[in-house]
């Protein structure tokens, strides 16, 4: 993947930013690297544009970052922007025994006038589905 010098800046700005809003005795450059299993060098030239993440990098990140589950999305999906990549989060769900039922759901979809209208319904009907399994057993 070939990401341009700009966006790498943008994106590593975006990591220190968010490293820099968590509490003081949590965020530093070392500290954050270590909870996502990297040497802090490597989160520094990510913070400085002179890296970029792989997906798995992004995905410790996110889940290290303290973040709102808003703005971890808002994360994922900006990584995904610039990678030109499936969020690494999707990504990871896809390859799961779980996800790979929806292959073929995508496959069929691929080449359809799906309307926002009908994504807007098939949100419903997989939120429906989420609400019908944490209701208490009768």
């Amino acid at each position: 993947m070939k990401i341009s010098r700009k966006d790498k800046v943008k994106f590593g700005a975006l990591v220190n930013k968010l490293r820099l809003k968590m509490p003081r005795d949590m965020n530093p450059l070392r500290k954050v690297a270590a909870e996502c299993d990297m040497n802090f060098s490597t989160l520094n030239d990510i913070e400085k544009g002179d890296g970029f993440p792989t997906e798995a990098v992004a995905l410790r990140l996110s889940e290290n970052l303290l973040l709102s589950e808003k703005d971890r999305l808002g994360f994922l999906n900006k990584y995904s922007d610039i990678a030109k990549i499936a969020p690494p989060d999707i990504d990871r769900y896809l390859i799961t025994g779980d996800g790979k039922e929806w292959w073929n759901i995508l496959r069929s979809a691929e080449g359809k006038n799906i309307t926002p209208a009908a994504l807007s319904e098939i949100k419903k009907i997989i939120t429906a589905l989420e609400d019908k399994k944490n209701e208490p057993a009768e």
